[in-house]
């Protein structure tokens, strides 16, 4: 009973998260079915009394009221919204005398009884491999250092791993890849530079204008001064420029323009570690969303 009782409060609390197969086992359904088995025997019973039509009397209103509180509550529950507001109009109905015979009560409860029977057959569940609720709607799967430099990546890095939890594998690389690109476009942004070949502002750039502009201001840098920061400036562009021109030929051009699908899931979990290996090192490296 008390496993019972917390899977219904998980169902009810944690909205478009994952539940275990656990819980829905130990949930399966019985008060809804037990609910709407009273109120189909209610409805039953009422219609073979039934001989001449008969008004709503507040005592009759008050019976009404009771089978029927128990199917709102499992339709809150669910949650069956459609049924649930359905089921909220009818007692308002009966309650404002808007509804005026036992007929017409009746023949309203049975259009609920098949509303709940039509939404719950339309409402459907979605299975995550063993594993998946390890990269579904998290926040952050890339890390607080890329969370905290990069807000901008945040929704494509939770759609990534939504992805790869439901076994989307393309579509990850897809998000991945979008993920990329910002670590790019901020990495330039970061070398001052929002306007590529003097008329094209950085958002609208290609990668391989960004990458060509990224190269020049590295061969600028070259004949500036030797120092240390030089130095590690350099060497750490110059990564980036080739882990770029990497993902750009490996994943990016591909995905986008409809070359290959990346079906297998260990193909989109590599790229998911490169990407975050990337946007991690950006990160790390001072390089962070400017406002």
């Amino acid at each position: 009973m008390e496993a019972t009782k917390q899977a219904q409060t998980a169902l009810k609390t944690v909205s478009h998260k994952p539940i275990s197969l656990w819980d829905m086992t130990q949930y399966q359904l019985l008060d809804l079915i037990d609910a709407l088995d009273r109120v189909k025997h209610f409805v039953n019973s009422r219609i073979s009394e039934i001989i001449v039509p008969k008004s709503l009397h507040p005592q009759t209103k008050h019976q009404f009221f009771s089978v029927l509180e128990p199917l709102r509550i499992e339709c809150e529950k669910l949650p069956l919204l459609l049924s649930r507001n359905e089921l909220k109009a009818v007692v308002a109905e009966i309650e404002s005398d808007q509804i005026r015979s036992e007929q017409a009560a009746l023949a309203r409860i049975r259009g609920i009884l098949t509303c709940v029977h039509e939404e719950i057959s339309k409402t459907c569940f979605g299975f995550l491999p063993l594993g998946g609720d390890e990269y579904f709607s998290k926040e952050k799967l890339f890390g607080e250092s890329v969370q905290s430099a990069f807000p901008g990546a945040r929704r494509d890095i939770k759609d990534a791993g939504n992805c790869l939890a439901a076994s989307l594998n393309t579509a990850a690389v897809y998000h991945l890849m979008r993920v990329a690109e910002f670590g790019l476009r901020v990495a330039a942004q970061n070398l001052q530079i929002s306007i590529i070949g003097k008329t094209t502002p950085i958002e609208f750039a290609t990668w391989s204008n960004v990458l060509s502009e990224i190269d020049d201001r590295l061969k600028a840098e070259k004949i500036s001064p030797r120092s240390e920061e030089r130095e590690t400036k350099l060497q750490f562009y110059s990564g980036v420029v080739q882990e770029i021109r990497t993902f750009q030929y490996a994943w990016r051009d591909p995905v986008m323009h409809v070359r290959t699908r990346f079906d297998e899931p260990e193909e989109s979990m590599n790229v998911f570690r490169h990407i975050r290996r990337f946007m991690q090192s950006l990160a790390e490296n001072g390089i962070k969303e400017t406002t």
